[in-house]
């Protein structure tokens, strides 16, 4: 349960991130930087799916073979990540929009 927790909120502060550093006003600092935070997230989720080793947890083989849901899970993550690089242009969460506003 711990790591699923974890997962999520890896997830929630990777678009939080991208809502924060997108914008008109966009430098490549902002790319390197969100491009290197998501890249460390897909290498930890790669990691615990290929080798089963968990950043805080270490080697522990036992987790995806009893829930074989936090595999499937981790490896959505994988492109939940890959798509939440800055963008030239203002991101708002979705629950943010007033109606019809979708600029």
């Amino acid at each position: 349960m711990l790591i699923f927790i974890l997962e999520v909120l890896g997830v929630c502060f990777a678009f939080y991130l991208k809502a924060k550093l997108s914008g008109v006003n966009i430098s490549e600092v902002k790319i390197y930087v969100g491009i290197f935070i998501n890249s460390v997230f897909i290498a930890m989720y790669i990691k615990m799916i290929k080798y089963d080793e968990f950043w805080l947890l270490g080697y522990r083989p036992d987790i995806f073979y009893d829930c074989i849901f936090l595999g499937w899970f981790a490896f959505f993550c994988i492109f939940a990540h890959a798509m939440a690089i800055p963008v030239g242009r203002k991101v708002k969460w979705w629950f943010s929009r007033k109606n019809g506003d979708w600029n």
